[in-house]
This record gives C-alpha cells, sequence and structure tokens, in this order.
C-alpha cells in the first residue's frame, strides 16, 4: 500500500543523499512524520533511542549528584578552616575553590 511506497521512497532518498533525506523531513507533513515515526518504532530504533537516553539521563544525574556532594563537603571544609581563623588565601589552596568563592561563603 501506500506506507510500503513511502518507506521505499525515503529509503531510496537517504541512500542517494542524506542532506536530501533532511529537506523532505523538514517539509513533510505531520502525516509523513508519523509513518517516520512508525517506521523506526517497528525496527527497534525508537526503542533503542529511549533506552539510551535513560541511561545517559542516570548516568548525567550521578555526576551531577557527585559534584554536589563533593562541593558541599568543600563548603563544609572551608567554612570550619575558616571558623578557626585560617585565612582565606589558604582555604581556597586547600579545599581547590577559587578565592572569590571562598569569599562568597563568609557573606
Amino acid at each position: 500500500g501506500i506506507l510500503e511506497k513511502v518507506n521505499v521512497y525515503l529509503d531510496r532518498v537517504l541512500d542517494a543523499n542524506q542532506s536530501i533525506l533532511k529537506e523532505v523531513l523538514a517539509m513533510s507533513s505531520a502525516a509523513v512524520r508519523q509513518i517516520i515515526y512508525e517506521h523506526f518504532e517497528k525496527d527497534g530504533t525508537v526503542e533503542r533511542l529511549r533506552g539510551e537516553g535513560q541511561k545517559l539521563g542516570q548516568e548525567l544525574g550521578q555526576e551531577l549528584g557527585q559534584e554536589l556532594g563533593q562541593e558541599k563537603a568543600k563548603r563544609e571544609t572551608a567554612l570550619e578552616m575558616l571558623r578557626r581563623g585560617f585565612q582565606v588565601e589558604e582555604v581556597a589552596d586547600i579545599v581547590k575553590m577559587p578565592l572569590e568563592w571562598v569569599k562568597g561563603l563568609m557573606n
């Protein structure tokens, strides 16, 4: 039927030139985009991309959590050092943070 013809057409366009396919997609109607989506859903591409997106999201979340935890630990250490009378420059050097960051803690 018509869906098979559209799929064959899009496959040929892709084989011929990817930039042309991009133009077709930019000009295509919602119906054509739906057909393309369904095509990639059938062959597992959509599910694979979902899985990759979820994995990337988890990795980014873990990385952000680690960074926030490290900064919190540095902040607590720096505040304790400031309470004990360390100079701002010493604190910045020891916790490996910018001088302005340490000065900001004092406010």
